[in-house]
C-alpha cells in the first residue's frame, strides 16, 4: 500500500502564521490559519507547472537557473537554511517535505519551501507541491471583478470559507466653500 504524501502543516505553522499575519496587515486580506490549515490539509500533491512557478511571489526560486548553485547557497546561507546539496539528494528520490504554496485568484504566493524550491530549480526539475486554493471550488470567483458603482474596495474577506473583495460604499466628502460673505464690522 502507498504511503500518500501529505503537507506538512505542524513543521511549517511558523510559515502558516506568519502568511496569514502578512496578508493581514499588508494587504487586507483576513484570513486565519484555522483556515490556511483547512485548506492545505484538502489540498493534493501535483507539479509545480512553469505557468505558476513564473508568477509565483515570496521567493527567489522563479530566477533561479539551471546549475546556478552559486546563488542556491547564498540564499540557503541567507534563510539560515539546509544545504541545498542535501536538499538535491532528497528532491531525487522524492522524499522531501513537500513546498506549500496559496493560490489567491490569480496570486499564487508560496508559504514554505523557498529553499527546496531553488534546489528544484538549479537541478532543472518541476517539483511536487501542495497548493491551497482559496475561492476557487470551480464557481466564478470575484477576487478579479471590479466594485459596484458607487463602492470601493477597502480590502479581502474571508466568508463561508471563500475570500472575496471587501467594497465599502464610497462617499463623497462635502467641503463648505469659505467664499460665503461674513458681515463682520
Amino acid at each position: 500500500m502507498l504511503n500518500k504524501v501529505r503537507p506538512d502543516i505542524e513543521g511549517e505553522m511558523d510559515e502558516l502564521q506568519r502568511v496569514a499575519q502578512d496578508l493581514s496587515r499588508d494587504e487586507n486580506i483576513n484570513i486565519s490559519v484555522e483556515d490556511l490549515v483547512k485548506t492545505f490539509n484538502k489540498s493534493n500533491e501535483e507539479t509545480l507547472t512553469n505557468d505558476i512557478w513564473d508568477k509565483l511571489e515570496n521567493t527567489e526560486s522563479n530566477e533561479i537557473e539551471k546549475d546556478d548553485w552559486d546563488s542556491v547557497m547564498k540564499i540557503a546561507r541567507k534563510y539560515k537554511k539546509t544545504n541545498p546539496k542535501k536538499l538535491k539528494r532528497v528532491i531525487e528520490n522524492g522524499d522531501y517535505k513537500r513546498p506549500l504554496i496559496l493560490n489567491l485568484g490569480e496570486r499564487y504566493i508560496l508559504v514554505a519551501g523557498n529553499t527546496r524550491l531553488c534546489t528544484a530549480a538549479a537541478m532543472g526539475v518541476e517539483p511536487k507541491v501542495f497548493i491551497a486554493r482559496v475561492g476557487n471550488n470551480n464557481e466564478k470567483t470575484d477576487l478579479n471583478e471590479k466594485c459596484w458603482d458607487g463602492y470601493t474596495q477597502k480590502g479581502m474577506k474571508t466568508m463561508f470559507g471563500k475570500i472575496s473583495k471587501l467594497c465599502k460604499k464610497r462617499y463623497k466628502r462635502s467641503i463648505k466653500s469659505s467664499s460665503t460673505s461674513s458681515n463682520c464690522n
